[in-house]
């Protein structure tokens, strides 16, 4: 229900303003919910983790250009290349399924930035290819 009256109100908007995106709203939804979905199957596995800035930039409606998703988690504790791997695997897995939104890891932009307080850990920053023709819900 919530979805039809986002949509409904989205469409009113376009029609007033004569702004039509080439975006499909349920795309960002349905990537964040993937995200979602994968840190909660290692949060478990995770010692004390935080997810922090997230960035998504969609691919085209047209399926000509992807899109990326950029997230920073913080982890705490001596083993966070341990605790950043497990999250790693995990988005490796998922982009082995047909229905996944992730393309593969741009790995020449992972980032580690460890703290300096004694207490070990870092922030951790993941960029993800998105698939560009990805439809997570198909007209």
């Amino acid at each position: 229900h919530v979805r039809k009256t986002l949509k409904e109100y989205l469409e009113d908007s376009q029609e007033e303003k004569s702004f039509y995106s080439d975006l499909q709203m349920e795309s960002g939804f349905a990537v964040l919910t993937r995200l979602t979905e994968i840190w909660r199957s290692v949060e478990g596995q995770l010692d004390r983790p935080r997810l922090g800035e997230i960035s998504l930039d969609l691919p085209s409606k047209s399926g000509k250009t992807g899109g990326t998703l950029k997230f920073m988690v913080v982890v705490r504790g001596k083993n966070f290349r341990d605790e950043g791997q497990v999250i790693q695997q995990a988005l490796e897995r998922d982009m082995t399924k047909p229905d996944s939104p992730f393309l593969e890891l741009n790995m020449d932009r992972l980032r580690e930035e460890p703290f300096s307080d004694g207490e070990g850990g870092a922030r951790l920053t993941y960029e993800i290819k998105l698939r560009p023709d990805f439809a997570p819900f198909p007209n």
